[in-house]
């Protein structure tokens, strides 16, 4: 299995590297103007997260159904919220050209609601569980019970 260190985190464009930070700070996103009608401290309570999170969960992701995947962000651990913020740097290594979509599901089989991430690909499937395997063996350090039942990353070939 390849090693990643903190350059593999660094991204390339027209010959000009840059980090996901770097991305955050050159968006403007719009402000929320928060008043008597829409105070800050009930988005917040509300929600449980911060909006600068959930800004940045929303440019890495395709949010499939935005109120629903918020809402089970914000019933769930902190360790959730790590692993839904660090798959997107795993992926995005390992499918560099293939966009991650979000979404809550309800799973049939045990009757639970749980996030699903997809990666929506056209590599072969062999190539696709290769990675996927590269991916979880990453993601291992950071999973947890509490993750482990409540999200779950796919491939959707295209």
């Amino acid at each position: 299995m390849p090693e990643y260190g903190e350059e593999d985190l660094v991204f390339k464009y027209d010959g000009i590297k840059f980090t996901i930070d770097d991305v955050l700070n050159s968006i403007t996103f719009p402000n929320l103007h928060f008043n008597s009608q829409f105070p800050k401290n009930v988005f917040v309570a509300n929600y449980n997260i911060v909006l600068s999170y959930w800004q940045y969960i929303s440019l890495m992701y395709d949010i499939i159904n935005p109120e629903d995947v918020k809402k089970f962000i914000s019933e769930h651990e902190d360790d959730l919220k790590s692993l839904i913020s660090n798959i997107p740097f795993f992926v995005k290594k390992e499918f560099p050209n293939d966009i991650i979509s979000l979404e809550l599901i309800k799973d049939p089989d045990v009757d639970k609601k749980l996030l699903r991430a997809y990666i929506h690909t056209s590599v072969s499937p062999t190539e696709a569980i290769e990675k996927l395997d590269i991916i979880d063996d990453l993601s291992s350090e950071i999973e947890t019970i509490d993750t482990l039942d409540s999200f779950l990353l796919n491939v959707e070939f295209e």
